[in-house]
């Protein structure tokens, strides 16, 4: 059995931060604020990750 949370948990904690008022510990951006922050981070990540592909793909016919 793995020590590690699931997915859902962590995504759940990452909600929660970014939907709890500052006076608890949170950023206070209430739901569609944390949903554009999390879209955000989703779309940065599958950006960076295209770049990456793109490099590796023009390093390899430049190899060949």
């Amino acid at each position: 059995m793995s020590d590690s949370a699931p997915a859902s948990a962590t995504r759940a904690t990452a909600g929660d931060f970014l939907i709890k008022s500052v006076a608890k510990g949170g950023l206070d951006l209430g739901t569609a604020g944390s949903s554009a922050v999390l879209l955000a981070i989703l779309l940065g990540l599958m950006g960076w990750a295209r770049l990456r592909e793109g490099r590796t793909a023009e390093v390899s016919r430049v190899a060949t």
